[in-house]
């Protein structure tokens, strides 16, 4: 819910594990996302119980086969970053920025893809309720 290219360990991935150790902290507990696509919020508003710790927007990414991180940049609350991805010989990028504190997260994000005609803008906006439930499953925040 918590929503990147860190894998160093992967052919053509850059390791820059500095940024992230050194990166904005966010609470663990129970959080909310909701999300928007294009400007639409979607329906659905998931709630997932994670871990605190340092947020990398970039780790997402390393787990799609075939990206790389091309930039990621600290600023004074989060990343800009851009990564690309080539899957089925179709490359996509995107570019966008993180915005991190201890009960809030924003990621905005725009793709676009080789052929297609228009970008993907998406929009999360989390936010920590509190505690994580008793017996509720904790998942890693990246």
């Amino acid at each position: 819910a918590l929503a990147g290219c860190s894998g160093a360990d992967q052919p053509g991935k850059s390791a820059n594990t500095s940024v992230a150790a050194a990166g904005p902290h966010h609470d663990g507990g129970l959080w909310e996302t909701r999300i928007y696509i294009g400007g639409e919020q979607m329906p659905d508003t998931p709630r997932v119980c994670v871990k605190g710790g340092v947020f990398d927007p970039l780790t997402r990414f390393s787990e799609d086969a075939g990206c790389a991180q091309v930039a990621r940049n600290p600023t004074g609350d989060g990343y800009t970053f851009e990564a690309s991805c080539v899957q089925d010989g179709v490359t996509s990028r995107t570019t966008g920025s993180a915005q991190v504190g201890k009960d809030a997260v924003v990621l905005t994000t725009r793709s676009t893809m080789d052929g297609a005609a228009q970008a993907m803008e998406m929009r999360l906006e989390s936010r920590r309720l509190g505690p994580c439930p008793a017996g509720m499953a904790v998942t890693e925040a990246d």
